[in-house]
């Protein structure tokens, strides 16, 4: 790690804050390290010196992956090929690409069309990757709907739980909808089970916008399978709808497996909600 140190000195003022005053010399790198390393930003072990927390460093990190995709877009081939191989097929660059990209969605017309087109590289390298990148970058996704929805049909194989369902789950969108549903309207558990659980967190706009409805409408026990998987996997909006769905259903064994799994996962306020509206016999299961 490299600090260049020009023209600014760095203190500590009565509240412990870092300050900076102007200064006609600059200052001794070793000088900056250790205010900083003092003020808990940097720490030091042995000769090495690293960040407190390793996302600082894939911060920064970040920008140089912001340079080479700008870079790449506009036809620079050495950028290009150390951003495919130096970049998106190595897995410590992760979060760097999705901090870059999350940058570029504000910079302007030119800057979504660069990290569209990184998002269309990144299928052939780490689809994975790119579906994160889809949902940090919506902006991109009318450039890039039409391919990446190409991509992971003939990626999938009909009527299995198979990594193009993961990806599909992944990008949240509503395109891949049918499909989905088809998986989770199986009577096979082995298989409804299966796609709730393939991707890290469920992303329920992946169902389209009458997910509520047509929740509602499954047999059960399919749905009552379908609910605790949303409330212990699902992202933020599934767990309020899994929780909201459960608040209404009238089968005690669901409203009990709905509030057990948002007590596993610490929420608190939500399995509080689904407990008040819930009879007795819940109450009774959850107290032993």
């Amino acid at each position: 790690m490299i600090f260049v140190v020009a023209a600014f000195r760095a203190s500590a003022d009565d509240a412990g804050a870092i300050t900076y005053t102007k200064d006609v010399a600059p200052i001794q790198p070793m000088t900056v390290l250790d205010a900083l390393i003092a003020h808990h930003i940097l720490v030091r072990a042995g000769e090495t010196v690293s960040f407190q927390h390793q996302q600082f460093q894939e911060w920064f990190a970040s920008f140089e992956v912001e340079k080479l995709v700008l870079e790449a877009a506009v036809g620079d081939r050495n950028s290009a090929q150390r951003l495919r191989i130096n970049v998106l097929n190595e897995l410590v660059w992760e979060e760097a690409v999705l901090f870059a990209g999350e940058r570029l969605a504000r910079s302007g017309v030119h800057a979504v069309q660069a990290i569209a087109e990184t998002i269309i590289e990144l299928l052939s390298i780490d689809p994975m990757l790119a579906a994160k990148l889809i949902v940090k970058v919506p902006v991109a996704w009318p450039l890039i709907r039409e391919r990446v929805v190409a991509f992971a049909m003939k990626w999938h194989t009909p009527d299995r739980v198979d990594r193009a369902v993961r990806f599909m789950i992944m990008t949240g969108a509503s395109e891949f909808a049918d499909i989905i549903w088809s998986l989770i309207t199986n009577a096979d558990d082995q298989v409804h089970l299966a796609v709730l659980g393939t991707a890290p967190r469920f992303r329920i706009s992946v169902l389209g916008l009458n997910a509520r409805q047509r929740l509602t409408a499954l047999p059960n026990p399919i749905r009552r399978h379908v609910l605790d998987e949303l409330a212990h996997s699902s992202d933020v909006d599934g767990v309020e709808i899994a929780a909201e769905l459960a608040i209404a259903d009238p089968d005690p064994d669901l409203k009990l497996g709905v509030i057990e799994a948002l007590a596993f996962r610490g929420n608190d306020r939500l399995a509080l909600q689904v407990l008040h509206q819930s009879p007795a016999p819940v109450w009774a299961q959850l107290s032993k």
